[in-house]
């Protein structure tokens, strides 16, 4: 049985003498609250879904047993330090505005790296705020999900964008 990393392992094996830089990753999806995702799978990435959750014996087609849900239309990965995160260290992505994220303890503000079609999409620039809105399980909970304001620090470029059809992702510094 494997359990995952949790933020309290990564700083002991972080406090080792011989460990001279680390970065604790951690992903999760969104909705995107007072901006526009960009959709770079060709398709349809957001919106009201219907699903039917027994297919087994059903015929499908929505109705009596099926349930609605929203898509997320937004990837966040959220990192201590965005400099040393593998995209950036391998070149993939290019800091192309602003400064890398580095995790500076609860200073209020949240930093967030968009990438630079996102950013022209919406028209926002380093210093502007985004919010993004957490996922529910239950439609009637979402009026209640909990948001966040994350500012715009910096502004990347993806060589390739391979989002799994979720939009330009976002570095975001806890």
């Amino acid at each position: 049985e494997t359990r995952p990393v949790t933020e309290e392992m990564a700083l002991k094996v972080a406090g080792l003498p011989h460990v001279q830089a680390y970065n604790y990753v951690v992903s999760a999806s969104a909705s995107a609250g007072d901006f526009d995702p960009v959709d770079t799978s060709g398709g349809d990435t957001g919106g009201s879904v219907e699903a039917v959750p027994d297919i087994g014996g059903g015929r499908g087609g929505g109705g009596e047993g099926s349930f609605s849900f929203t898509m997320p239309d937004v990837s966040l990965t959220g990192v201590y330090s965005s400099s040393l995160y593998d995209s950036f260290t391998s070149g993939a992505f290019t800091l192309e505005e602003g400064e890398h994220l580095v995790y500076s303890g609860d200073s209020g503000v949240r930093p967030v790296l968009i990438e630079k079609n996102l950013a022209a999409y919406n028209g926002l620039s380093v210093g502007d705020t985004i919010t993004v809105t957490a996922m529910t399980d239950d439609e009637s909970e979402e009026a209640d999900a909990p948001s966040c304001t994350l500012t715009i620090v910096g502004i990347y470029s993806a060589g390739s964008i391979d989002s799994g059809g979720n939009t330009g992702g976002f570095q975001l510094s806890f």
